[in-house]
């Protein structure tokens, strides 16, 4: 991605890999081990979500969702 253009060609791919991957992993353990867990669409939508902002992908398919995210921050709680 980042030789093509969409993700920041300043971070290190290897180590971003290894800090997203570990992040994804500790996110799997820590559902599996909630009595409440979020729904699986909801957690593939919000680590992929987080995962493109933390590359800085531009170009995503759904490139809105960051407008509407700051826009509904205002009256977001907590």
């Amino acid at each position: 991605m980042q030789d093509a253009g969409p993700a920041n060609p300043d971070l290190d791919a290897r180590l971003t890999a290894l800090a997203l991957g570990s992040t994804v992993e500790q996110v799997t353990h820590a559902r599996s081990s909630m009595e409440d867990s979020f729904d699986e669409e909801t957690v593939v939508d919000h680590l992929s979500r987080l995962w493109a902002s933390a590359i800085e992908v531009r170009g995503a398919p759904d490139e809105g969702w960051a407008a509407g995210a700051r826009a509904s921050a205002g009256t977001a709680s907590g």
